[in-house]
């Protein structure tokens, strides 16, 4: 644990992380006797000091950037006045201002989080036959019933927790009783088990978090050239416009090439390789586009530059740790 967070800081975040012990172990257990998700998440957005804890050593922080993976069993730690985002394809979670969230479910069918504190934004963009999203807090289950934006609250002491549905349909949980909250409507659970209130209103607030949430959502909302040759299901398709562009080939059909880069430049240079099970060494490039070439596709060299081609389109296209061939050595020594 890093000094920087103070003993108050630690103090909180171990206290968060000990009433999440029953969920890493669950998780663990399930992913133990499964093949690797095909979806993952990835940060694709931050400021400030974010934090992210694997299921095996919950509470050991460690500070992660743009472009790391979040998958089952991950808990993601935003420091105040901080922001992140999380981009998993079928939509995006963000979260502000010391929210700590266990994804205890993020694979090809299934989102499921925990917010132990603070506030996150789910803006889920896709909900299929067979899928499910929730999200749960110390006194309330949500479980989202179709697409839409969702602001959940959760105060340190679990006893009140805040969804607004600016957008979709919920149903919201807590004890025995369930309620249905509707688009432009607020819920707020006081209490907890069957001494809790229950209150649901029209209407809710807007502040700076909502206003940041919305500016990111243009982003997607105004759609993307990618999207023609890369499944929307690809986090980090809307990055391609914004740092690169397309061409066509005759050789390998649609190649994207990334803008201002060095003459020299050659893909899996300017980043790092960590280990991030359950995949194990995974590369984390450091440019801010730098997620669906290297995790998707293949890198090709067409005349005297690099360029990403996605192949046929898929729709649902497998997440890979590093699409490299390595030769003469280890990771990180040599690579073609």
């Amino acid at each position: 644990m890093s000094a920087r967070f103070g003993s108050d800081c630690f103090q909180r975040l171990l206290m968060q992380s000990l009433t999440l012990l029953v969920l890493f172990a669950m998780v663990s257990a399930t992913s133990a006797q499964s093949d690797p998700p095909s979806r993952v998440g990835r940060v694709s957005d931050a400021a400030g000091s974010v934090f992210l804890a694997p299921d095996e050593t919950d509470n050991s922080w460690e500070p992660v950037g743009i472009n790391y993976p979040v998958t089952s069993g991950d808990s993601v730690w935003v420091a105040k006045d901080g922001r992140v985002e999380v981009d998993f394809g079928a939509g995006q979670i963000r979260l502000s201002d010391e929210a700590n969230v266990h994804f205890s479910r993020l694979d090809d069918r299934q989102f499921a989080a925990y917010l132990a504190s603070g506030q996150a934004i789910l803006r889920l963009r896709a909900l299929e036959s067979g899928e499910s999203a929730k999200f749960d807090t110390a006194n309330a289950q949500i479980d989202i019933l179709r697409p839409g934006n969702y602001r959940i609250e959760s105060t340190p002491d679990g006893l009140y927790t805040r969804l607004v549905v600016r957008d979709g349909e919920a149903q919201l949980r807590a004890g025995d009783r369930t309620m249905m909250v509707l688009s432009g409507q607020t819920a707020v659970v006081d209490g907890n088990g069957s001494t809790a209130s229950l209150a649901v209103r029209d209407g809710y607030g807007t502040d700076g978090f909502d206003s940041w949430s919305a500016d990111r959502d243009r982003r997607w909302d105004l759609g993307s050239l990618s999207s023609r040759y890369v499944s929307s299901y690809v986090p980090g398709v809307n990055d391609l416009d914004e740092y690169g562009s397309w061409e066509s080939t005759s050789t390998y059909g649609a190649v994207w090439y990334p803008r201002a880069v060095a003459v020299d430049w050659v893909p899996y240079r300017d980043g790092r390789w960590t280990f991030v099970r359950p995949w194990g060494w995974t590369w984390v490039d450091s440019a801010p586009w730098g997620w669906a070439p290297f995790h998707y596709g293949r890198w090709v060299r067409t005349g005297y530059r690099w360029g990403w081609c996605p192949g046929t389109f898929v729709s649902r296209p497998i997440y890979a740790p590093a699409l490299v061939a390595w030769y003469g050595g280890p990771p990180g020594t040599r690579g073609r």
